[in-house]
């Protein structure tokens, strides 16, 4: 078992360096060929390609693959915490929430000092989220997964009428609205080493912290009442994972925006990989995250050259069709 693990991981691994090689390396048109050698072989490298792949391509590299694994570390939480493998992050309201904020930024023209106040209005607005909806399920003694998922459902109704009011008064805007859309549908464009200092140690420590809650939550996918027989506390596990969720969901909302069905599609793709076990699921799920949204964002960046496409619309385009087939599937077995 523990060889089938190891071949199976080493494969996803082996699949994320080779989307990673072609991301970097990937010619787009109207850029220098960023291939450092060519035959007869022999290395070169010009200045154009020294700028372009330090100072663009490999930090963006860096960003998207560890928002993708963040966002599918949320994901196999979020399944956990509400034992049900077609949860994702988005069900809590906390993309909503960061989305509007930031959209927020942009309809009152405070985004001129991007590369930090957009993510810090992203970052507050998925924060105070994650609040309402701890303190909301805090008001009874018992951990309710209903009370909780309404809650954060009905937040997410929230911040989305109120997007869609920015974007209703913005409509003779273009600038405004331009700016509000490529948020909403989210992306890499523009991140750099400034951004990947930002997040790297919040979300490396959080990842940690998550990765050490899963002994507990295989305990508690059989049950609570195991979980409790076995000295867990259930409702204090419940918390450290809604608190886990948020802060990897906000730092990466306050980064590049809605990134659809990656914390849905990743994690129970990775489901039928490895199996049910939470450390190896755990593992595996933040290597094929960040396979998922690095082929996401090289296909933005190729299809349809020089223009540049938003990453959501590729996350959105390969999850959803897996979504309707999981569907399918369940409702067949029943």
């Amino acid at each position: 078992m523990a060889n089938s693990f190891s071949l199976r991981s080493l494969l996803c691994f082996l699949i994320l360096i080779v989307l990673a090689t072609a991301s970097l390396f990937w010619k787009v048109n109207g850029e220098a060929s960023l291939m450092p050698f060519k035959f007869p072989l022999h290395f070169k490298i010009s200045p154009i390609m020294e700028t372009i792949f330090y100072e663009i391509r490999l930090p963006r590299l860096l960003i998207s693959g560890l928002c993708g694994a963040s966002l599918a570390g949320a994901g196999v939480l979020s399944q956990a915490l509400f034992r049900n493998p077609l949860a994702s992050p988005s069900v809590l309201g906390i993309s909503s929430a960061g989305t509007f904020c930031a959209c927020l930024v942009f309809f009152l023209n405070w985004s001129w000092w991007s590369w930090f106040i957009i993510p810090s209005a992203a970052f507050a607005g998925a924060s105070i989220n994650t609040v309402i909806v701890f303190f909301l399920g805090r008001r009874s003694k018992i951990f309710q997964i209903d009370r909780l998922l309404l809650a954060g459902l009905a937040l997410s109704s929230m911040w989305g009428a109120f997007t869609s009011l920015l974007i209703s008064v913005s409509l003779e805007d273009y600038q405004t609205l331009n700016s509000i859309m490529h948020w909403m549908l989210g992306g890499f464009s523009g991140l750099g080493w400034e951004h990947l200092k930002l997040c790297v140690l919040p979300l490396g420590v959080t990842l940690l912290f998550a990765f050490s809650l899963c002994p507990e939550l295989n305990l508690l996918s059989l049950g609570s009442d195991y979980a409790t027989s076995l000295s867990v506390s259930v409702p204090k596990l419940r918390w450290k994972v809604l608190l886990s969720v948020g802060m990897l969901v906000a730092i990466i909302v306050s980064l590049a925006g809605m990134l659809p069905f990656v914390g849905l599609l990743v994690p129970h793709l990775s489901r039928l990989i490895v199996g049910p076990e939470h450390k190896r699921l755990f593992i595996v799920s933040l290597i094929n995250g960040a396979s998922l949204t690095i082929l996401a964002d090289l296909l933005a960046r190729t299809v349809v050259a020089p223009i540049e496409m938003d990453v959501g619309v590729f996350t959105a385009l390969m999850g959803a069709p897996f979504f309707l087939v999981m569907l399918w599937q369940r409702q067949a077995n029943q």
